[in-house]
């Protein structure tokens, strides 16, 4: 025959055991539902994606992609640039030149105001190898 402690001490293990199955059940039980929600997802981004659907972020849903649209956007975008006047000259690529102060060594290089360091740099060193007496002897102003 089991005394009082022992059949308590059981009860108190099996209950143990049945909560921590409660939890093991509970963990799987919403993983298996985010997976399921996870596949429906990518099967409504596909049948989107084959129906001609686009991601927008801005209004978080699924929406067609008409490049008509798109591009009626664009002109007008541009067409409104135009009407406001560019205030300075165009660059070579047809972007509208960095307004500067005085241009005189923008000018004495060669580049655009919008010029990056690197070209800024490489025009500089071929301007140098042009009136650089070690590289052009025959030119008595080098």
């Amino acid at each position: 025959m089991m005394n009082s402690k022992s059949s308590s001490s059981g009860n108190q293990d099996s209950n143990a055991f049945v909560a921590a199955g409660n939890a093991f059940g509970n963990f799987f039980n919403r993983v298996g539902k985010a997976f399921e929600e996870k596949q429906e997802e990518l099967r409504i981004a596909r049948e989107a994606k084959e129906a001609g659907k686009i991601w927008d972020n801005k209004k978080k849903e699924w929406v067609f992609y008409l490049i008509d649209e798109e591009w009626e956007e664009l002109e007008t975008k541009e067409k409104q640039l135009k009407t406001k006047g560019s205030s300075g000259a165009v660059g070579e690529d047809g972007s509208e030149e960095r307004a500067v102060k005085d241009r005189e060594y923008y000018d004495l290089l060669g580049v655009s105001t919008n010029a990056t360091a690197a070209e800024i740099k490489k025009s500089y060193y071929k301007k140098a190898r042009v009136v650089h007496p070690d590289k052009n002897p025959d030119d008595p102003e080098a």
